[in-house]
């Protein structure tokens, strides 16, 4: 069920009408992820659900969907303590699906309802690293080095991802002479997250493979969430809004196996969470406009608990982030030909990992001990984009340079230090957006 709100819903709509996503969505994408005080066609529930139908007459309604694509590095050390040893991998993520519908005015008063799914928040992280022969397969046992020939080799894959993302429906409502207008919804939230770590010993003079451990972790959690917008326009040329999303308590399980062995449950859950955007827009002279926003997601805490309590998989963890604002700046200048518009776009964004630094990583003593990490990507990037919009149909496609951190917290044997630095990547964004409108009865 969850898979067809996500994915089945946008693609039937995209074959008869054809968003913009989180950090991206192109004609925001373009414009650095700038859209709380933007009103435009393509308007979407994800950044301010107040402004999705501003700019739309009463007999109007739209349609957007939207993904994004990003090339990744990680450079550092995830398991292996050895000095010297950088682990350098680069992998591809197409994340950031998104969609959303407007219908037009359902009643007098120019009331309409606004619903869709997008992603509040998502990271991974593939990594192919050496592995330490000088650790024990399990504590107490030898090190891998003194059980295999010395010029055996070993491996540590690890992939993990994670996201959040929101399905929700909001009621749109104008206000003083379409000056200004609020939106006021409800949805669900999902949190969901995969790992694996696959560990293997390669012997390269006879090509003998030893698989030396296999850990896969899975979790899902859901909640409700409760969202609002307010969008103002005083003068043609400015507008400011605020858009609030609040994600209650998530509730679900987590799935843990080793080697093919049990699959050990447990429950467990986050706590409620709130974030805040604020914006604005005007423009400068005719066709340039700038547009600025701040985005706040507060803390949660929750206290450390043992998960797989009894079993050989217990281990200790907590459910916390610590509080982040997100900056987002855009220029934007439209190109206005006959029967059609061409924007150029450029922008800047942050997007801060709101987990602690000091609570990632992975202290391994052994390899039994290995575990998906907890891992830091934070994010800042430059846009620049363009699109086409003629008679309600835009599409917008922006390119993004990303300068990437990601990290982890490694035990050496002086203590905890922080593993990983900056790498430069690139991405791409892209939405198609349609405006219709309903057809009067006869």
């Amino acid at each position: 069920m969850e898979l067809m709100a996500r994915f089945g819903i946008p693609l039937a709509l995209s074959l008869a009408f054809v968003s913009r996503l989180a950090w991206g969505g192109a004609a925001f994408g373009g414009m650095g992820g700038v859209g709380v005080g933007i009103a435009d066609p393509s308007g979407d529930l994800s950044v301010n659900p107040a402004t999705a139908a501003a700019d739309l007459r009463s007999e109007e309604g739209v349609v957007r969907v939207g993904m994004s694509w990003e090339r990744l590095t990680f450079a550092g050390n995830a398991y292996n303590r050895i000095p010297g040893q950088k682990t350098v991998s680069t992998f591809t993520v197409a994340r950031n699906m998104g969609w959303s519908f407007v219908t037009p005015a359902l009643v007098e008063s120019d009331g309409r309802i606004g619903f869709g799914s997008w992603p509040v928040f998502g990271r991974g992280l593939d990594m192919n690293e050496a592995l330490d022969m000088s650790l024990p397969l399990r504590p107490g046992l030898p090190m891998l080095k003194d059980v295999f020939t010395q010029s055996t080799t070993g491996t540590t894959e690890l992939k993990q991802r994670e996201s959040l993302d929101v399905v929700g429906a909001v009621w749109i409502q104008p206000i003083g002479a379409r000056l200004s207008q609020f939106a006021v919804g409800a949805g669900y939230a999902s949190l969901s997250s995969f790992g694996s770590v696959r560990v293997a010993a390669t012997e390269p003079v006879h090509q003998n493979q030893y698989s030396l451990a296999h850990v896969v972790s899975h979790r899902d959690l859901t909640g409700p969430a409760l969202m609002a917008g307010f969008f103002y326009r005083p003068l043609k040329e400015g507008s400011v809004g605020v858009g609030v999303l609040y994600t209650g308590k998530m509730n679900g399980k987590i799935w843990g196996q080793s080697e093919g062995g049990p699959v050990y449950t447990d429950t467990m859950s986050r706590p409620a969470q709130l974030r805040l955007g604020l914006g604005g827009f005007f423009s400068m002279f005719q066709g340039l406009n700038v547009a600025v926003d701040v985005e706040y997601s507060g803390e949660n805490r929750s206290p450390a608990r043992t998960l797989f309590a009894g079993t050989s998989a217990a281990y200790s963890a907590s459910e916390y982030s610590d509080a982040t604002f997100a900056l987002r700046a855009g220029l934007e200048y439209q190109l206005r030909f006959w029967d059609f518009d061409i924007p150029v776009r450029t922008g800047f964004f942050t997007c801060p990992d709101p987990l602690p630094a000091n609570t990632s990583g992975l202290g391994a003593d052994s390899v039994s001990d290995f575990r998906p990490v907890s891992f830091k990507q934070d994010v800042t990037g430059v846009t620049f984009g363009t699109g086409w919009s003629s008679k309600g149909l835009r599409a917008d496609v922006a390119l993004m340079w990303l300068m990437v951190t990601t990290h982890v917290r490694l035990r050496n044997a002086v203590g905890f230090v922080d593993s990983g630095d900056v790498r430069s990547s690139l991405g791409a964004v892209g939405s198609v957006a349609l405006v219709f409108k309903k057809t009067p009865l006869e």
